[in-house]
């Protein structure tokens, strides 16, 4: 007999896509089955991402044979002014953990937090706004004096909301930057507070001749700070010539 045809040749079996694999609906970005020799482009569902990009066919098997798909990470927003990478300093976030928006010195971010979840930040981004960004912490470590630290954590509340926005400020010095919003306050205001009218001023030797606090009488008490003799003197003197000439006036 003859055969019909002659001869035959093996051909490679091809590859079927992974099936069963979680968050993923269609696994191959080439469909359900590859040629011998090709590949099979992972992909997962939106928020997730493939432990493995590409699977290898040859002879009807993948190799790896499978992959699974992860939450996604957050990529740190691209913001004008902010720091780069923008939030803890970190190029990505991974899923279910947070991050710090930063900001270039002379600005301050508009959300103290942002939390990733599958691939969303929530929220989305921020803006960085001119400001002067005062890490109290470190001022306060920075400095000896208890009576200082005490007054820098108590001028901290007003320069972060302080009435003029800083367009730029020189290298980090926390002494300056508080010193700079000093400044900022209105001749007659207590520095502290940014509040009450000034009633007195008292001079810190401890940090030479130039220390002078303008302050109201409950942040000058809350402080500790000590009224000189003489001054107290001349306090009590004026409001003893006020009562007699007000005696003299009633007469």
């Amino acid at each position: 007999g003859i055969l019909t045809p002659l001869q035959f040749a093996c051909a490679e079996d091809p590859c079927m896509a992974p099936s069963n694999v979680t968050f993923a609906s269609s696994s191959c970005l080439e469909g359900d089955t590859m040629a011998p020799g090709g590949s099979c482009t992972t992909q997962c569902a939106a928020g997730y991402t493939p432990s493995i990009s590409r699977l290898s066919c040859s002879r009807g098997r993948l190799s790896p044979s499978s992959f699974i798909c992860n939450e996604a990470e957050c990529e740190s927003p691209e913001v004008i002014y902010g720091a780069s990478p923008s939030c803890s300093g970190l190029p990505r976030v991974k899923s279910r953990e947070s991050c710090s928006p930063q900001c270039q010195d002379g600005y301050v971010a508009s959300q103290s937090l942002l939390q990733c979840l599958r691939g969303k930040l929530e929220p989305e981004s921020f803006v960085c706004e001119p400001g002067v960004n005062v890490d109290v912490g470190i001022i306060i470590a920075s400095v000896p004096s208890t009576l200082l630290a005490g007054s820098l954590a108590l001028v901290a509340a007003y320069c972060f909301r302080g009435p003029k926005a800083v367009e730029e400020k020189e290298a980090s010095d926390p002494l300056k930057e508080w010193w700079q919003c000093v400044k900022e306050v209105e001749p007659g205001i207590c520095v502290f507070c940014g509040k009450q009218p000034e009633e007195l001023e008292t001079r810190y030797e401890d940090h030479g001749p130039a220390t002078l606090f303008r302050s109201c009488h409950s942040c000058a008490a809350l402080l500790g700070f000590e009224v000189d003799e003489e001054e107290e003197q001349d306090e009590l003197a004026a409001e003893e010539l006020k009562v007699e000439v007000e005696d003299e006036l009633a007469a």
